[in-house]
């Protein structure tokens, strides 16, 4: 590690006593800084790699010739504190967390779909093997009708069975259903979190947290100990979205996040499905637009989702 790559590195992790990778070490400090999503931060990043990046914007030595881009990110990032990226390294030893990025083979290599907005870093917490695997995300809206449980139910159930892990935001209604009927069929379920994972649990339920890292894994972009926003779940559709394989909504309001998720999916190419419904409620508006404006095929079974 050289000494223009240390400075800021090197601080951190004297004050979170860890002999992580620089490299590691410098994305979980990037995440405490950026918006989740910044397509300048992450194209600086692609260019000269965290570490430096993190150097050249809040180092101390000036530079004789300051790139552009390096002060454009300067007057959109928080300030660096050291003993807060030291807090979310020393809270992942803590909780068992694993800090994956993209130079690792372990990166679920579909966010690349994503560009300079993929996310920085993924905090996970079980079974990290599965983040390559063949999935789909069953998702929707709370709350359910009794018409959506079954279909959530028989249709997550249907997918792990076949293989597939069966992704969801973890969010309740639709997609805590999919979480629930997956561990049911003792098959892999996987949780992609808007918050970070040391938050109180999937739709404020700690127990089903536990059982889907105990059988699948938990996802974040969102580094441990982060203020809750708002903003950022929307921004977590779109990492929702791109690490999935296919995505099929079950029931949705005609401005729920699921819409959004199936958006996103739709514009880097994704197949996306929609479960068809009554359009005279609520919950079947999301469902009919799809279907009828955003090119999404009807799904009623697990072999529907397996053609998409």
């Amino acid at each position: 590690m050289t000494k223009t790559m240390s400075s800021v590195v090197g601080r951190i992790q004297t004050a979170a006593q860890t002999d992580h990778d620089p490299d590691i070490v410098a994305r979980v400090a990037w995440t405490t800084v950026a918006v989740p999503g910044d397509e300048l931060v992450g194209a600086l990043i692609a260019d000269i790699g965290a570490a430096t990046a993190l150097e050249a914007v809040f180092g101390e030595d000036p530079q004789p010739v300051e790139d552009l881009t390096v002060r454009r990110v300067r007057k959109r990032v928080h300030a660096l504190g050291a003993g807060r990226v030291a807090f979310a390294l020393r809270a992942s030893e803590r909780q068992g967390l694993t800090v994956v990025t993209p130079l690792e083979h372990a990166w679920p290599r579909r966010l690349d779909r994503l560009g300079p907005a993929a996310p920085v870093a993924l905090w996970t917490r079980g079974r990290v093997s599965l983040l390559r695997r063949p999935n789909a995300a069953v998702i929707g809206d709370a709350p359910l009708s009794s018409r959506g449980l079954h279909a959530t139910l028989e249709l997550a159930s249907q997918l792990a069975v076949r293989g597939y892990v069966v992704a969801s935001s973890g969010a309740p209604g639709v997609d805590t259903a999919a979480l629930l009927a997956t561990v049911a069929v003792r098959q892999a379920p996987m949780a992609v979190l808007s918050r970070g994972i040391d938050d109180d649990g999937l739709g404020d339920d700690r127990r089903l947290s536990d059982r889907v890292a105990e059988a699948g894994v938990l996802v974040s972009e969102v580094s441990p100990g982060a203020p809750p926003d708002d903003y950022l779940t929307a921004r977590g559709c779109r990492v929702l979205a791109a690490i999935t394989d296919r995505t099929i909504v079950v029931e949705a309001g005609a401005h729920s996040e699921a819409l959004a998720t199936a958006r996103f999916a739709r514009d880097m190419g994704g197949p996306v499905g929609a479960m068809p419904g009554p359009v005279d409620v609520a919950w079947g508006e999301g469902c009919a637009f799809l279907l009828e404006h955003a090119g999404a095929v009807p799904v009623t079974t697990a072999d529907d989702a397996a053609w998409m």
